[in-house]
């Protein structure tokens, strides 16, 4: 609902693009019947280079990057990015290969919340102490290849007293992992998931590349529960041994 509500908008705001939508460009947009997020440009927006290309009405922040590594020069301006298409079957390459890359990013994200609460996981080498799950992140190498990175940052403290896990001061580490972090880079991944999507699907219907009804949906993250302390058991103690009275040596005098 947010992803369709954001390409409604972005149609209802394109005369006030800025330089991101010239009148001479022609605007045939596609993808899923949301339309606006993926535009097609006769021209191209100002500064740009002569030749046909298309519009991306978002950053790319992630997927940029990628496209850029992987040989295709996009261009960018007041937060959107045309891709040209000189070469179409090159950017359908990249255009598919950025679809699958920002998959395995939203797998790793997910990976990260259904950890977010695992206190330990058993050491990098042998004997090495159980620590907590350490977040992981999907970055893209200079040769543009994928590289799964761990996050060194330091773990979260929480004070949970009654944990079997809670040092002297009553506090437990935890991952690393701030959900509020991974859920607002999961929309940010799905937003540009289903740009490229439109992007690709302007371009695979007349050159041989994937279609990207081909490709499926992402699955969201799991949902994310904190686990609550467990509450404290109570320590029993040993029963008091009761001893019967001592009965008195003394013989009672008779009166």
């Amino acid at each position: 609902m947010t992803v369709r509500l954001g390409l409604i908008l972005a149609v209802a705001m394109l005369p006030l693009a800025g330089g991101c939508w010239t009148g001479d460009d022609r605007a045939s947009g596609r993808g899923d019947g949301d339309g606006g997020l993926v535009v097609e440009s006769g021209a191209p927006h100002q500064g740009g280079k002569n030749g046909r290309g298309i519009v991306i009405l978002d950053p790319l922040d992630w997927a940029g990057k990628y496209l850029e590594v992987n040989g295709l020069k996009i261009e960018r301006h007041d937060g959107c990015v045309r891709v040209p298409l000189g070469d179409a079957e090159r950017a359908a390459d990249a255009l598919a290969g950025a679809i699958l890359a920002l998959r395995r990013r939203m797998a790793v994200i997910g990976e990260n919340v259904a950890n977010a609460e695992t206190a330990r996981v058993p050491g990098a080498g042998a004997g090495a102490p159980a620590e907590p799950y350490r977040r992981k992140v999907l970055s893209v190498a200079a040769s543009g290849a994928l590289e799964v990175e761990v996050d060194g940052s330091p773990f979260r403290r929480i004070y949970r007293p009654t944990d079997q896990d809670a040092d002297k001061e009553g506090r437990v580490q935890l991952p690393n992992v701030y959900i509020e972090v991974e859920l607002a880079d999961w929309k940010a991944s799905l937003r540009e998931y289903e740009a490229l999507r439109q992007a690709l699907s302007l371009v695979s219907g007349r050159y041989a590349a994937p279609p990207a009804e081909l490709l499926p949906a992402p699955v969201p993250p799991p949902p994310y529960e904190e686990k609550p302390a467990p509450a404290a058991v109570p320590v029993p103690t040993a029963p008091v041994e009761t001893k019967p009275p001592v009965p008195s040596s003394a013989t009672p005098k008779a009166g």
